[in-house]
């Protein structure tokens, strides 16, 4: 039990630094006046660099159960869920399924924007057009 509360301490730890850091380069993009989505795709990518890094490392031996938790559901996942779902279709094609690649990440992205879309519609429906 010493062991699950220690790692959902780094994943915490890790997951506050990534959530602030993420509004952090929202403020900034915001502040210099450029297209806001610009901070999502810049932290997606940095998130899925971060990710990439730190999985390699782990497969290679280095980093360790600490490293994992802090910053790769820590940290990259409050940083950003786009770089786990992207370490996952790269697994998906490293493992030469490429289909089943291509079918995750289309659908991903498909029922991900749907779900927005069906959250705006159930919202608007309890507090009038938005």
């Amino acid at each position: 039990m010493h062991a699950v509360l220690m790692n959902s301490l780094y994943v915490g730890l890790g997951g506050f630094a990534g959530s602030v850091l993420r509004y952090l380069a929202g403020v900034v993009v915001a502040g210099c006046g450029l297209w806001q989505p610009l901070a999502t795709f810049a932290v997606n990518a940095l998130g899925a660099l971060i990710l990439g890094v730190v999985l390699a490392l782990g497969a290679a031996g280095q980093g360790g159960a600490v490293a994992r938790h802090l910053l790769t559901i820590g940290f990259c996942g409050g940083f950003t869920t786009f770089s786990t779902f992207s370490a996952e279709v790269l697994q998906l094609l490293r493992a030469e399924q490429h289909a089943g690649a291509v079918a995750y990440a289309a659908a991903s992205l498909g029922v991900s924007v749907l779900c927005v879309w069906v959250g705006w519609v159930l919202a608007e429906r309890f507090v009038g057009r938005i």
